[in-house]
C-alpha cells in the first residue's frame, strides 16, 4: 500500500540533530495569529509558512476579484508559500486563518539556503508538490469540474467537513478515499440537504451515522461541485434530510457511542440467546432487534460479524445488543487476552 507523505514535523523529527538545528536556526516562530488573511493571491512570496497549530483555508479569487472559492484546508504539519519561493512567481492563492493559528516562517533567503545545505529537504518539498500536481492532474483527467476543497482525513473532524459543505449551499459530491485513492465513502449534497450516501457496506442515513462514529478515518477527502453524482445511488442510499439537523443528530450519537464501554464499541464479543422468545417494547429499533435475534438463533455470533450483514451503524447495533443483555434475554462474552 502506498505510504502517505509525512507532515513537516514528522520529517523534522527524522533528521539528525545537526540538520534539524540548522533548519530551526533559520526558522522564525510567528506565534499566535488571529483569524485573518495571512498571505494574498498575486503578491510576491516572502517565505514558506508551516502550521504549528490551527486550521487555515486556501482561497482562490476570480480574476475580477468578486468571487472566492475555498480550494483546501490545511492543519498542523502542513505548509504553504513554497511554490512562489521555488518558482519566483507571485502567490497563486490566498491563505486565510479559520481560527487562531500558530505559524513558523522560513524566509525566502533562508529557505533557499537550507535547500542546498540540508540533504533531503529539497526532495521533501518536491515530493509534496508532485503529490499535489498528481491529484490535480487526476481530477482534471477524470472530471470536467475541479475540486472545491479537500484535505487529509486524520487532520479534520468529520463534523467540520460536513458542516462546511452543508452551509455552503452548493450541490456536489463528497468522496472519502483511502491511501491508495480508492473510494470507501461518498455523500451527495443538494444545497443544505444531504440526499444520498454510502460508507463501507452501509447505505443511506446509517452510512452517515457510521462516518461520525469512526475515530480514525484514513486517507483523504475531496468535495466537487457538480449537478449530478459520479457514483450511482439506488433507493437504499437515500438520506434526504436537512444537513444541519442531521449533523446535530450525528454528533449526539457519537457522544453517546463514545460513552459506551469499549467491549460494546468494538463489537468484538459473542452475542447469544439466553431466553427462547424475544421481548421488545422499543418501536424505533424493533425491526433491528428481530434481525439480531434471528442471527443468534442457533449459536452465539461475534457482533462485528453480525454488523457486516446489516445496514445499521455500530451505535444502533451496540445499543440493541446491550439492551438484550441488560434485560436478561442475551449474553455477551468477550474473549480475554492472555
Amino acid at each position: 500500500m502506498k505510504q502517505p507523505l509525512p507532515d513537516y514535523f514528522s520529517f523534522l523529527d527524522n533528521l539528525d540533530a545537526i540538520n534539524r538545528h540548522e533548519i530551526e536556526g533559520r526558522s522564525k516562530n510567528l506565534g499566535h495569529v488571529e483569524p485573518q488573511v495571512i498571505i494574498s493571491q498575486d503578491e510576491t512570496g516572502d517565505g514558506v509558512y508551516i502550521i504549528e497549530k490551527g486550521v487555515v483555508e486556501v482561497v482562490s479569487q476570480s480574476p475580477d476579484g468578486k468571487h472566492d472559492r475555498v480550494l483546501a484546508y490545511l492543519c498542523r504539519g502542513d505548509f504553504f508559500g513554497e511554490l512562489s519561493v521555488l518558482t519566483g512567481e507571485t502567490r497563486s492563492a490566498s491563505i486565510r486563518a479559520c481560527e487562531d493559528v500558530h505559524l513558523i516562517k522560513i524566509p525566502t533567503p533562508d529557505f533557499l539556503h537550507l535547500i542546498k545545505r540540508v540533504p533531503g529537504l529539497g526532495y521533501y518539498f518536491s515530493a509534496h508538490l508532485a503529490a499535489r500536481l498528481y491529484r490535480l492532474t487526476r481530477e482534471t483527467a477524470t472530471r470536467s469540474h475541479c475540486t472545491d476543497f479537500g484535505g487529509n482525513l486524520p487532520n479534520f473532524d468529520v463534523l467540520l467537513i460536513f458542516q462546511t459543505i452543508a452551509s455552503s449551499g452548493q450541490a456536489g459530491e463528497l468522496r472519502l478515499l483511502d491511501d491508495a485513492d480508492n473510494v470507501f465513502g461518498s455523500f451527495y449534497f443538494q444545497g443544505p440537504t444531504i440526499s444520498h450516501g454510502r460508507f463501507a457496506h452501509l447505505n443511506g442515513v446509517e452510512a452517515m451515522w457510521q462516518v461520525f462514529l469512526e475515530t480514525a478515518l484514513p486517507g483523504s477527502f475531496s468535495f466537487q461541485i457538480t449537478g449530478t453524482p459520479s457514483i450511482a445511488y439506488d433507493d437504499s442510499c437515500q438520506i434526504g434530510g436537512d444537513g444541519m439537523d442531521l449533523l446535530m443528530q450525528a454528533a449526539s450519537k457519537r457522544d453517546y457511542f463514545q460513552a459506551l464501554p469499549q467491549e460494546w464499541r468494538d463489537l468484538s464479543g459473542r452475542l447469544g440467546r439466553h431466553t427462547e422468545t424475544l421481548r421488545w417494547e422499543d418501536a424505533e429499533h424493533g425491526q433491528l432487534a428481530l434481525q439480531v435475534w434471528d442471527f443468534i438463533a442457533n449459536r452465539p455470533q461475534v457482533l462485528n460479524s453480525v454488523w457486516r450483514r446489516l445496514n445499521v451503524c455500530t451505535f444502533h447495533l451496540a445499543s440493541v445488543a446491550k439492551r438484550l443483555v441488560e434485560t436478561g434475554q442475551a449474553t455477551y462474552e468477550v474473549d480475554e487476552i492472555t
